[in-house]
């Protein structure tokens, strides 16, 4: 009995380590839900960025390939690393695994990088699932990213105002030139009245060719609202970005 006591006094004195989310590894109390080797795995985003998604660029370049034949409703997107490595198994893990846990250190990730831009908006919006592919799957990861991530910026959350009305094939499966037309027209506003002259958020996962964001967007801004940011929590490259050479 004095023993168990001793042990319980000594584990508030000095917390012993806790598992990492992720890979399972030995991590300490302050950092947070992530080891430090597995945050040490991620390729953050760094300045040169694109102006418009915030993919990395050669110095003095403006905007990416994707960018620069591109018109995006959106006013900007700001990524948090990189769509390859560690961050695409950990994405690929929340979406398709089940590990729906890993929606907070994530979310975590996204809310510091939108702090350190000082952004202002008013609400954040999740891109939505349609709803017998939300039925499957049992949850919309972006959802789960979205709620932590207002709760972490202290930014109101709905979740059911923007809609997917069209079960679209997945983006994934689909050339670069057949990836626009399949999300023509599939998202709707449910109260126009909620986004009228607001400052949004819309929040996903990945930002590849960027056409997902823009049905979102599109939709949004013809509802009304005053404009449009994209917070992603990975950016995939363009074949001659810098990061992509070597």
């Amino acid at each position: 009995m004095l023993r168990a006591l001793w042990n319980g006094f000594l584990d508030l004195l000095y917390p012993p380590p806790i598992d990492c989310l992720y890979c399972g590894g030995v991590k300490m109390p302050g950092d947070y839900e992530l080891c430090s080797q597995c945050i040490s795995a991620i390729e953050f985003i760094k300045e040169p960025c694109c102006v418009k998604c915030g993919k990395p660029v050669t110095t003095g370049v403006t905007y990416c390939e994707n960018c620069t034949h591109q018109i995006f409703s959106f006013e900007r997107a700001v990524p948090v690393a990189i769509y390859r490595g560690w961050m695409k198994d950990a994405i690929y893990a929340l979406k398709f695994r089940g590990e729906i846990d890993l929606a907070k250190p994530l979310a975590r990730m996204i809310a510091g990088r939108i702090a350190a831009t000082g952004l202002d908006v008013d609400v954040i919006l999740a891109v939505p699932m349609h709803p017998e592919r939300l039925q499957v799957r049992g949850y919309n990861h972006a959802e789960l990213l979205a709620e932590h991530l207002g709760e972490f910026l202290g930014i109101p959350v709905w979740p059911h105002i923007l809609k997917r009305h069209v079960d679209t094939v997945p983006q994934r499966t689909l050339k670069r030139s057949e990836r626009k037309q399949n999300l023509l027209n599939v998202f709707e506003i449910t109260e126009w009245e909620c986004v009228k002259n607001k400052s949004v958020l819309l929040v996903d996962d990945i930002f590849t060719t960027g056409f997902t964001a823009e049905g979102c967007s599109a939709a949004l801004i013809e509802g009304g609202a005053r404009r449009v940011v994209v917070s992603i929590m990975a950016i995939g490259l363009d074949k001659y970005s810098p990061s992509n050479q070597g």
